[in-house]
């Protein structure tokens, strides 16, 4: 056999790859009926099995809650949560309000009645 090759660069920067490393049956070749080297031409091995970074993703947004006024200008607001999926083994937090607002019920009260 000759020297084993360098192995390859890992398949996957993470959640498991293979690398592999190969070498040739020629130090010497088989001559005058002499066997063929004995064992694998080919070598593997797992790298880079450490989790890969999941980043943070919202949830949709909840229903909008209800008006603090019925007249006079109240608001509502709505939320999301970074659940879907969480962060995890290291990926960014979600980006952006988890919390929404909007005016509501404009609209001037009339009194007396």
């Amino acid at each position: 056999w000759s020297l084993w090759s360098p192995w390859t660069s890992c398949s996957a920067s993470c959640g498991g790859g293979v690398q592999r490393r190969t070498r040739a049956c020629n130090n010497p070749s088989p001559a005058n009926g002499g066997r063929s080297c004995q064992g694998p031409r080919e070598a593997r091995q797992v790298c880079n099995v450490q989790n890969c970074a999941v980043d943070g993703q919202y949830t949709p947004w909840s229903s909008w809650g209800p008006c603090t006024k019925t007249c006079g200008g109240g608001s509502q607001a709505r939320t999301r949560s970074c659940s879907n999926p969480p962060p995890s083994f290291g990926g960014r937090q979600c980006t952006g309000p988890r919390i929404e607002t909007q005016l509501c019920a404009p609209l001037a009260c009339i009194i007396g009645s």
